[in-house]
């Protein structure tokens, strides 16, 4: 399927016609998803109607742009976009005992037969948002959500969801008193929680729509949806170096291998290319700079003059090309800066 945004289709499609449900979703294991839903009287269904017709005119007004993990979007100006349907399944493990490769592994901590498809927890948990438990007042008070979802069955059967990652009990903190005023000010005896109108992530109609990357990051972790591209990545860093200093099958697999684990790494590696054609990298300005911060060139550079190294060393790879290491102004010690940033020079 191709990227492309297909927002007004899309938005056209979200029907909020009828009664909204709250779902209350919190983490269950180590990455499944548990949830509830909390009944909602008649007066809520207005505020919560307009909360979503306000992301939607939101959606409307932003351009849609690919998810891609590392990407920063222009605040009130894009937003992301993802078929659901390109979302990655939840990754398999080795099975030791049989020779079969990869089994699924459940999303709740369960057998696999009840996720055979190995959909992302966040998808599985709201797929069929009218047959989520309702929870009572003493459960709410145990129930801890990881976010919330206003909910909205459509014509076909299926659900739109406005998904806002937060804890809406959260603000409900010992100490604060809640009011409200009808001539006199009078108590809010034991609030339940707080709505904000904001919506993170939009699911409807095959679609994920986003207006932050941070919320999707911490919703799919068990697909490990941020790391979705670090292959591309990995292939135009090393199609780049190619045309100077040659990454190696070694250190390529390596960039890969540690992108994978640790998405700080990811995110550098996203922004690597940008920073490789600005340089003119050859061997000996290469040699020059490890001589310069007294590092081994050997840790990098393979006999053959092309980068090689094991995953171990990929932070030290990225700090070379990023341009973190400098001479102290003072004491003219050698030190390596805990983030690469450009500072322009002149006007502000």
């Amino acid at each position: 399927m191709q990227d492309s945004d297909t927002a007004t289709p899309y938005l056209a499609k979200i029907d909020l016609t009828g009664d909204p449900h709250l779902v209350l979703g919190r983490r269950a294991g180590k990455k499944g998803i548990e949830t509830v839903q909390v009944e909602l009287r008649a007066d809520l269904h207005d505020p919560f109607r307009g909360t979503c017709e306000l992301a939607i005119e939101k959606l409307q007004a932003t351009d849609g742009r690919p998810y891609e993990p590392s990407a920063e979007l222009e605040s009130g100006e894009e937003h992301f976009f993802l078929h659901i349907d390109q979302i990655p399944v939840v990754p398999g493990q080795q099975q030791a005992s049989s020779g079969h490769g990869l089994v699924a592994v459940s999303v709740s901590g369960q057998n696999d037969d009840e996720n055979p498809e190995r959909t992302a927890a966040l998808i599985e948990a709201l797929q069929d948002s009218g047959s989520i438990e309702y929870v009572n007042r003493a459960g709410l008070r145990e129930f801890k959500p990881l976010f919330y979802s206003i909910a909205w069955q459509q014509p076909a059967g299926d659900w739109a969801h406005f998904i806002r990652k937060a804890n809406p009990m959260q603000v409900l903190k010992p100490g604060r008193v809640w009011t409200q005023f009808s001539d006199v000010l009078v108590a809010i005896q034991e609030p339940a929680m707080a709505i904000d109108g904001e919506v993170d992530i939009i699911l409807a109609d095959g679609v994920m729509r986003a207006f932050k990357s941070t919320p999707v990051k911490d919703l799919f972790t068990d697909v490990h949806l941020v790391m979705r591209d670090v292959s591309t990545y990995v292939s135009k860093v090393r199609d780049l170096l190619n045309k100077s200093v040659a990454l190696g099958p070694v250190a390529a697999e390596s960039l890969e291998n540690a992108a994978h684990k640790k998405y700080s790494i990811a995110v550098r590696l996203y922004s690597l290319p940008g920073r490789i054609s600005q340089l003119n990298l050859t061997v000996p300005r290469l040699r020059r700079v490890f001589d310069q911060h007294n590092l081994d060139q050997h840790d990098l550079l393979g006999r053959d003059k092309t980068f090689s190294f094991g995953e171990e060393m990929v932070p030290a790879f990225l700090d070379v090309i990023e341009g973190r290491y400098f001479e102290d102004d003072w004491t003219e010690e050698f030190r390596r800066a805990d983030r690469f940033s450009k500072r322009s020079n002149g006007e502000p």
